[in-house]
């Protein structure tokens, strides 16, 4: 199966502009991962034949994004969404719940997807990352969970998704979103509450051992306004964003960073006013720019926003995309000036999303 994208809007950016190509039949096109500028993958989901039931497979483009072609995988499950994906020199992994998706391969269209499970009865993964900012291949670990809180903890990988080894963390709760390993043994998680009692947790945790020890390094911030996302310049452990989020009354969006490790965190964005917007993607592409895409306005008619900073999380922009964009859902950065996003659109007779590039 090749699609292929014809572009039809820009949208202007700080230095830069976004355009956009149509993907016609598509649910959702999901956590894209890069490993260079031309080659890409994305979880992909589109309707069955059943009502309710969808077909999710990985697609891959060997051209910056214009054609996207179906590639050998298995079905991830009639509902195991796809949950994140990473990308390292030539290895590739996509993860659903609790199985995995992996192949080694530098042309992303002749890639073939090998399948596991975590090994980790009922375990989710709500975040998956590669060591160094995702450059490093040798380490990649996912965070998440089950509904049990005995199996709430951390999946640490030293071949890059083969295998698994599990580390339990007590201060992760039922909705612990995200992780950051910006190197190979320093890593921090995003601790949220639990979606019935937020104030149980929600701090920012760190590791300097791989794991073996951890430190809160941010305390609970607001009880209902928790932990959602957080990201590291690749390389760097003292350069880091984090986004605390929620759509609850009175709710709202912050954003606060640090560049010395945690040790201090300032707040560089705040909107706390009702219908605030709300992020679920979180990019740090080098040392100046950090970047966030999500939706503004009610859930029945959302419009999509990102938000730019080109002095490191000082100082935001704010963008918002007219017409049909809906949400920034997926972002991936191959290199600090070439970034692509998407967005779904979805009723009940239509299903479609939008591509995004970014060229400066």
């Amino acid at each position: 199966m090749t699609l292929l994208a014809l572009a039809f809007l820009a949208v202007a950016a700080s230095a830069g502009k976004w355009n956009s190509s149509v993907i016609q039949g598509v649910h959702e096109m999901s956590h894209l991962a890069f490993i260079d500028e031309m080659n890409g993958i994305a979880g992909v989901s589109y309707r069955a034949h059943k009502p309710g039931e969808y077909h999710h497979r990985v697609w891959a483009t060997s051209n910056g994004g214009v054609n996207w072609v179906q590639i050998k995988s298995q079905d991830s499950g009639t509902y195991a969404w796809w949950s994140a994906a990473v990308a390292s020199s030539n290895k590739w992994v996509l993860s659903a719940r609790d199985t995995l998706h992996w192949a080694e391969g530098s042309e992303a269209d002749q890639l073939s997807f090998q399948y596991s499970t975590l090994g980790v009865k009922d375990f989710r993964v709500e975040d998956l990352k590669a060591a160094s900012g995702g450059k490093d291949p040798s380490v990649i670990a996912a965070v998440g969970g089950s509904t049990s809180s005995v199996r709430r903890g951390l999946l640490i990988s030293r071949d890059f998704g083969k295998t698994f080894e599990y580390s339990a963390i007590s201060e992760l709760q039922e909705d612990t979103q995200a992780l950051a390993l910006p190197t190979t043994t320093t890593w921090y998680i995003a601790a949220a509450g639990t979606a019935t009692s937020p104030s149980l947790t929600n701090q920012i945790i760190k590791t300097t051992d791989g794991g073996a020890t951890w430190k809160t390094v941010h305390s609970r911030l607001n009880s209902r306004i928790p932990a959602r996302k957080i990201e590291c310049e690749g390389g760097n452990p003292d350069h880091c964003c984090a986004y605390f989020g929620s759509s609850l009354n009175p709710g709202g969006s912050i954003i606060k960073c640090t560049v010395d490790g945690g040790q201090t965190w300032k707040t560089t964005y705040e909107n706390l006013a009702p219908g605030a917007p709300r992020f679920r993607t979180l990019n740090i592409p080098d040392a100046k720019n950090v970047w966030l895409g999500g939706s503004w306005g009610s859930f029945d008619d959302p419009t999509a926003v990102m938000l730019q900073s080109v002095d490191g999380g000082n100082t935001f922009n704010l963008t918002r995309f007219a017409g049909r964009f809906m949400s920034i859902d997926s972002m991936a950065w191959p290199s600090p000036t070439r970034g692509y996003a998407t967005s779904n659109h979805n009723t009940d007779r239509t299903s479609w999303i939008e591509f995004l590039t970014y060229n400066p």
